[in-house]
């Protein structure tokens, strides 16, 4: 359908084809979700996002996006061309970077706040790399789950995993998260394998209090592309996810976590994944800046630096073994 994007990549994009600024606003919209979203970080219109859109999509003869007035996805052909050209722009703004800071080495303060878990897992073993790279640089790094204002509190950038439509933050697609459901095989050995979310009520299910929000997070599940939403119920709930695993390793009950909580555990045996062909989504995490505008070149380098990683098969796969011990 468009083995021809390929020819993109060599950039030489000119007035039949595409121009730059129009696949900035492709990727924009692809990682933004939505055309008035990409309109308020690149500081547009959606009537221009729209008419920007519909133009490339005259130009390769695909459609790109499906979309209606609550809904937008990329198409399969819009999958591709995403895979093809998010890689291409990454490299073309590093070379133009490089060339117009190229006498100027990146210094000063970087404030970031970090999911405690999520941070300690995968983001501080990344930290001596990214020192000895950027030695004038100093890195304020804060561990919690409680909810904050990143501009009020002076955070250069942030990690979490909701994306506010109304925000005054960019917010950048890092990672995605495999959520997965498991028990101790023992457990499921006295009190039955759930084989559907429904069966969930009459088990034992160890509950995650979310700290930036007080409440217990559902469970969700999905059956077919139908959303499955259960209220966990049992007689322990946890404020800390690590502590949910380990609960769940000793018995207590069923819990749902990400991957990388889980992996070596039912590696080893010591749990068991249920309820497999019922998986939520992944949960996306995201990097969060204030503004594209006159970004410190800091926090690019730090961005780019993030990036980078999420893309390699450690960071994309969640197996990182006992990374902490290396920070």
């Amino acid at each position: 359908m468009i083995d021809h994007v390929s020819c993109v990549v060599t950039f030489s994009f000119n007035k039949s084809v595409m121009s730059y600024r129009s696949l900035q606003i492709f990727l924009t919209v692809a990682e933004q979700g939505s055309f008035s979203a990409a309109a308020r970080h690149l500081g547009v219109t959606p009537a221009a996002i729209g008419k920007a859109m519909k133009e490339l999509e005259r130009q390769f003869a695909v459609r790109l996006f499906h979309r209606n007035t609550h809904y937008l996805a990329l198409t399969q052909d819009g999958e591709r061309m995403l895979a093809q050209m998010a890689p291409a722009v990454q490299q073309l703004e590093t070379v133009l970077d490089a060339l117009l800071f190229k006498d100027e080495e990146p210094s000063g303060n970087l404030k970031m706040n970090l999911p405690e878990s999520f941070g300690r897992r995968f983001i501080l073993p990344l930290m001596p790399e990214f020192l000895t790279k950027y030695p004038k640089i100093t890195l304020d790094i804060f561990l919690q789950d409680k909810r904050i204002d990143p501009i009020a509190e002076g955070f250069d950038l942030s990690i979490g995993n909701i994306a506010d439509p109304d925000s005054r933050l960019i917010a950048r697609q890092l990672t995605k998260i495999d959520l997965v459901t498991v028990a101790n095989p023992d457990y499921l050995a006295s009190r039955g394998t759930p084989d559907h979310p429904s069966d969930l009520a009459s088990h034992t299910c160890i509950a995650y209090r979310q700290l930036a929000t007080g409440r217990v997070v559902p469970w969700r599940f999905n059956d077919n592309g139908s959303l499955i939403t259960f209220n966990p119920k049992g007689n322990l709930t946890v404020s800390n996810i690590e502590a949910a695993a380990m609960a769940a390793i000793e018995g207590v009950g069923l819990a749902t976590l990400g991957r990388w909580h889980t992996t070596q555990a039912i590696q080893s045996g010591q749990l068991v994944e249920v309820l497999e062909r019922f998986r939520p989504d992944p949960l996306n995490v995201f990097l969060y800046y204030p503004s594209r505008e006159n970004l410190a070149r800091r926090v690019k380098v730090m961005i780019d630096f993030l990036i980078a990683h999420s893309q390699t098969a450690a960071f994309s796969t969640q197996q990182l073994q006992n990374p902490i011990t290396r920070f």
